[in-house]
């Protein structure tokens, strides 16, 4: 089980590093919706911090929500990117 939970933790940190980067460099989009997901996964790094302090459980916990939720983010910015690009090419 913990090995299931740490590839899962290792997955979900590597898709929300590859998907926050990848928004930053979509064009068209206001700043702050740009990095706005790369944001929360350096929050979640940051939380992942409270290991040091003998909270392994907390960390983990909110770290991998923080993860998720940039995870999120970026997917549906990609996304309206995708259909904004999508119904660009369809009007010509």
């Amino acid at each position: 089980m913990l090995i299931a939970v740490l590839v899962l933790y290792v997955v979900l940190f590597l898709a929300a590093l590859w998907a926050s980067v990848t928004v930053t460099e979509l064009p068209g989009l206001p700043a702050w919706r740009r990095w706005a997901a790369l944001a929360l996964f350096l929050v979640g790094v940051g939380l992942n911090l409270l290991r040091l302090f003998d909270l392994p459980e907390m960390a983990t916990v909110l770290g991998l929500a923080f993860h998720g939720a940039a995870v999120a983010l970026a997917a549906g910015e990609i996304g309206g990117a995708r259909d904004r690009k999508a119904a660009a090419g369809a009007r010509w």
